[in-house]
């Protein structure tokens, strides 16, 4: 297991008879583990002066984030009551620190007679910045359809995209704004109170909803006359807010994704793969304002390829020029010649929630 040195920062407090004479200790607890119990003495140092501030430095085993603080003493010598204000833990490598308010005696023969307490370390009200909105391309899928019987035939199908809606809080992806010290996702652990105090400040301050999983469906029909083909093309898009919690130093990326929309491409004939392809290519060239490379893989009759996001923000009405700019281009006499568009289908669009 990885060490860290920590340094402690205590404040006595100022009032009569706060300081002690006593041997005082210090334990942590954290997400990754509980630290040993570090006695607390700078050599040659009167420490815990009514009043004064003491450091000490300490190394243990990395406890990731700490979310208690435990403060005792031994009780001895001649006046061993202390008032404590509070304490702080600070990770130097990283930039930040953590702090727990004691306010309060620790002392026999003050308040509840309590030498050994244990505190809750505070967690102020994140702050948030860099918020924005995008509209992420995720994916395509594709389906093909041939009528090689003797009269017309209508048939009827649907599209099914899996996907993810509501907030997601990233702290697998923070970061010290002290130092820019990358954080894992099992410093902080599974169901954090740093985590938590996030997500509860963004259900507060945003309009965001709890993470669930939903199926899109896009039911569609048509005619199909015999001999005829055709290949139906489904880009999916999704809207994301995004911002940035900042909070004891050290920011967290969250987005709250929204519901999943679709955009239907119907062509005459059977596409292949790089057709289509290649139709995907330019339907987001149009809309990145730049060249788009897709990476397909899966089964050649219903392939998608992974997330990737536009290189500029998109909004609906760059979505609305790019799908004139492609009504252009598919409709121009020389396209046709190659990949002549159909007419388009009749949709019908569910959202479906799992449970």
């Amino acid at each position: 297991m990885s060490t860290r040195q920590y340094v402690v920062e205590i404040r006595t407090g100022d009032c009569d008879h706060a300081g002690t004479d006593a041997h005082v200790y210090l334990q942590m607890m954290g997400t990754m583990g509980v630290s040993g119990d570090h006695k607390l003495d700078n050599p040659n140092v009167n420490d815990f002066v009514r009043g004064q501030t003491d450091f000490f430095k300490i190394r243990d085993n990395d406890v990731g984030w700490i979310n208690k603080i435990r403060l005792h003493h031994d009780n001895a010598k001649q006046h061993p009551g202390w008032f404590v204000d509070y304490v702080k833990i600070k990770y130097p490598d990283l930039g930040f620190e953590v702090q727990a308010n004691y306010n309060r005696w620790l002392a026999k023969t003050e308040g509840d007679g309590s030498i050994d307490v244990t505190r809750d370390v505070l967690l102020p009200s994140p702050a948030f910045s860099g918020e924005a909105t995008e509209n992420r391309y995720l994916t395509y899928l594709v389906k093909r359809k041939r009528n090689d019987g003797p009269s017309t035939v209508h048939f009827a199908d649907e599209f099914d995209y899996e996907y993810s809606a509501g907030l997601s809080v990233h702290v697998g992806q923070s970061v010290s704004t002290t130092t820019g010290a990358s954080l894992s996702a099992s410093f902080f652990g599974i169901g954090s109170s740093f985590e938590g105090k996030i997500t509860e400040a963004m259900f507060q301050n945003f309009d965001v909803t709890t993470l669930d999983k939903f199926t899109h469906r896009m039911l569609y029909d048509a005619d199909l006359a015999p001999g005829q083909a055709i290949t139906t093309i489904a880009l999916y898009y999704q809207n994301v807010f995004t911002v940035s919690a900042a909070m004891c130093g050290i920011s967290v990326p969250t987005e709250n994704k929204f519901a999943v929309t679709a955009d239907p491409y119907v062509y005459s004939g059977v596409l292949t793969d790089a057709q289509v392809r290649q139709e995907v290519v330019n339907f987001l060239g149009y809309i990145a304002g730049a060249p788009v490379e897709p990476h397909p893989s899966g089964q050649a009759m219903n392939f998608r390829f992974g997330h990737k996001s536009l290189k500029k923000p998109v909004n609906a009405v760059s979505i609305a020029r790019a799908r004139e700019e492609m009504k252009k281009v598919l409709l121009s006499p020389a396209r046709l010649a190659v990949i002549p568009r159909a007419k388009p289908l009749s949709t019908q669009l569910q959202i479906i929630k799992h449970r």
